[in-house]
């Protein structure tokens, strides 16, 4: 089972997303931006991070940078940025901040089911 750290600003998509984790027999916690994701992953371990880009006060792309600076490369869990219709730049600058992938919001099961397929808790 993953425990994943779910940051979303916008309450319906973080009730729908941490709905489809629980129906996934996954364990989470949520927040709600940048710098709360900076805190969170120094008090717990997450197997994953799944990153609103657009979040007040940190975005996704700031706090993945702060990440990768804030944890070893052992302990850092891995971030996918979770977004509507990101462009190609957006996606490239998620992709430099440390992001490994995105999942499209309005978010799929079967592609949230294949990604925590490749997360190993």
């Amino acid at each position: 089972m993953s425990h994943i750290l779910v940051a979303e600003d916008n309450a319906l998509n973080r009730m729908v997303l941490t709905r489809l984790l629980s129906g996934l027999g996954c364990t989470f916690d949520t927040v709600e931006n940048g710098r709360q994701v900076l805190e969170a992953v120094q008090r717990q371990h997450y197997d994953l991070v799944l990153m609103d880009v657009r979040m007040p006060e940190m975005n996704g792309i700031e706090a993945t940078k702060e990440l990768q600076l804030l944890l070893p490369s052992t302990a850092r869990p891995p971030v996918y940025a979770v977004t509507a219709g990101v462009s190609t730049e957006e996606q490239a600058a998620c992709l430099a901040a440390g992001m490994i992938g995105f999942i499209d919001k309005p978010i799929d099961i079967e592609m949230l089911r294949a990604l925590l397929a490749t997360v190993q808790p």
